[in-house]
């Protein structure tokens, strides 16, 4: 799920980008035409010259707000869309953690197969969704389970405690943060026509 996000937001940031240098470019050198379409209070070009004209320029360059106004928002929008960017670049999270034995190694995707192969296997849990996602020093582990109809929440509650604790203990050094959303399933109901 998380490559066609970042396929997607990759060629979002691309067009956005090409988009913002063409209009840039159209709007620079369009004539005055562009300036009987634009909304009442903007500033206008005068007459026979370009939007950018550089008398006009020179006007506003003449204000003690336009420089550091222009600098300042060149500056900020880059650097958001800089960061943007280098996260789109890299993976969002790690696939394997370093533990303090030599050689020890924690891959994500194989606590992750265990977390959600011990939750399914509980007693009234009809399925389980679990994500393991590590930030720095914390693993955060999202677990969706479906209780059969009939199972009340809390007989379910120590033995998923009991799961995240084996979790936390297998990821020493690293710390265990556990969400748990609880869904029923639904009593089927044969319908007769």
């Amino acid at each position: 799920m998380e490559q066609p996000r970042q396929a997607v937001n990759r060629i979002t940031l691309g067009v956005v980008g090409v988009a913002l240098a063409l209009g840039g470019v159209l709007l620079a050198g369009t004539a005055s035409s562009v300036g009987s379409r634009l909304p009442d209070g903007w500033p206008t070009a005068p007459e026979g010259s370009t939007l950018a004209d550089r008398a006009f320029l020179a006007d506003l360059r003449t204000s003690g707000w336009w420089t550091p106004a222009v600098i300042a928002t060149t500056v900020v929008l880059t650097l958001l869309l800089a960061r943007w960017f280098l996260g789109q670049c890299g993976s969002t999270r790690p696939r394997r953690l370093r533990l303090p034995a030599p050689g020890g190694v924690l891959h994500l995707d194989a606590l992750n197969d265990v977390l959600a192969e011990r939750t399914a296997s509980l007693a009234g849990v009809a399925r389980c969704r679990v994500l393991v996602r590590a930030r720095g020093t914390r693993l955060y582990v999202h677990t969706h389970i479906w209780l059969h109809p009939g199972t009340a929440p809390v007989a379910v509650q120590d033995a998923l405690s009991a799961v995240l604790t084996e979790a936390r203990d297998a990821a020493l050094p690293y710390s265990v943060v556990g969400r748990t959303r609880i869904s029923a399933t639904s009593h089927k109901i044969a319908h007769i026509r």
